[in-house]
């Protein structure tokens, strides 16, 4: 059994899951016909939600919601960017040693350990 409340589902595989319905509720999921209900969905909605057929159906399917589709993907798109600039942290660095391993510095000048003993301020290219 599943249950939606607000725009969160919850698995009774997962949770516990207790609902509690009217006599008149009883009877009408009772009477459910499978060929008009085929998934077997009943829901209520308050008085505020009007007469609004296509929103109340839109609200049962089982398609998230775009803000939480949104979060999900802003969250992993956050530990991308994170993980690529760690990357490129170590590439960049793996590429300035290097360089400064050939006697020269990544802007052009020469280190002051290179043969023309020119210095780029670089902490990177202080003497060994």
């Amino acid at each position: 059994m599943r249950v939606k409340i607000g725009n969160q589902w919850h698995d009774s595989n997962e949770e516990p899951i207790c609902i509690q319905l009217s006599p008149g509720e009883q009877e009408q999921v009772a009477g459910m016909d499978r060929t008009k209900a085929p998934e077997g969905k009943f829901a209520i909605f308050p008085g505020s939600w009007g007469g609004d057929r296509c929103a109340m159906r839109r609200w049962m399917t089982d398609v998230e919601e775009p803000d939480a589709i949104r979060e999900q993907l802003g969250t992993r798109i956050a530990e991308l960017e994170e993980e690529l600039e760690h990357t490129r942290g170590q590439r960049d660095a793996a590429i300035r040693r290097a360089q400064i391993a050939e006697g020269r510095c990544p802007d052009g000048y020469y280190c002051r350990y290179s043969l023309k003993g020119e210095t780029c301020g670089d902490p990177l290219c202080r003497e060994r």
